[in-house]
């Protein structure tokens, strides 16, 4: 876990079940397009990585709000402070609805749709993206992310992303 304990009940990744994925793969969907606008969750306006990611948790109702402090859009260049790390962990303690948790796994940790990936783009080994995977297909694993050029799109998990996963979290549910 990211610092806390899950307890002693049983759980289960939420997301393996159909009926969850396709309401949360309409919400992800609902924000394709989005430009990307750092510190913004505004569906269809603006919207950055882990804001867009929080606000679609919000939505489906796994979060009950979004909170952040202001943070640069260069931040994560001459730091080791964790902000998406931490602000998952902060998210997850304050603002989860009851009977959701987040589970951290190796960043090699086979992905399943749903789970979050965070990168470390830069030198300093900082976690400073977030993507939420959608799956394997055809053409290869696919994620949904915000990103400066494209804003929210589909983009393959391979080659350059592949190399830069920093962690991987699975959003758990009590069974």
């Amino acid at each position: 876990m990211l610092g806390f304990q899950i307890g002693p009940d049983r759980w289960e990744p939420l997301f393996l079940d159909d009926s969850a994925w396709s309401k949360f793969r309409l919400i992800l969907s609902s924000w394709l397009g989005t430009p990307y606008r750092h510190c913004t969750m505004v569906k269809g306006r603006g919207a950055d990585c882990t804001l867009f990611i929080g606000a679609c948790w919000v939505e489906y109702g796994i979060l009950t709000e979004v909170t952040w402090d202001y943070y640069s859009k260069d931040w994560h260049l001459n730091t080791h402070e964790e902000k998406v790390l931490d602000g998952l962990y902060d998210h997850f303690t304050r603002h989860s609805q009851p009977g959701y948790a987040i589970l951290r796994l190796d960043k090699d940790a086979e992905l399943i749709r749903g789970d979050v990936i965070a990168f470390a783009l830069t030198p300093t080994g900082v976690s400073n993206h977030a993507s939420v995977f959608l799956g394997p297909t055809d053409h290869g694993e696919l994620m949904l992310h915000a990103v400066h050029s494209k804003g929210v799109s589909v983009f393959p998990v391979a080659g350059f992303f592949e190399r830069h996963k920093s962690n991987v979290f699975r959003i758990m549910r009590r069974a």
